[in-house]
């Protein structure tokens, strides 16, 4: 019962000590919600640019756009220059 006891504990204190803080997001929702299928979230090490899939409701169309963060408002999603060919997927970032 002592280690049970113990255990509680160390998890409560776990979870108040290392829980997220209330720091303020900024959000880019309803720059989103034009689109029915949305996939393959990157965004910047410094979260100002978000690069993501969107698909037609069948999947036949598949292209990268991207989001741009600029004095603290979120752009309009923009295509990107190289995605309007193939179907492309599973954008990333390499830091």
């Amino acid at each position: 019962m002592k280690n049970l006891v113990i255990v509680f504990i160390v998890i409560s204190f776990t979870n108040s000590t290392f829980c997220q803080n209330n720091a303020v997001v900024v959000l880019a929702n309803e720059k989103f919600n034009q689109f029915l299928n949305l996939r393959d979230f990157s965004i910047s090490k410094s979260n100002d640019e978000i690069y993501f899939t969107a698909q037609s409701p069948s999947q036949e169309i598949s292209q990268i756009l991207y989001l741009k963060k600029v004095k603290g408002k979120w752009s309009n999603p923009q295509l990107m220059p190289f995605s309007n060919v193939y179907s492309d997927l599973e954008p990333f970032l390499s830091f």
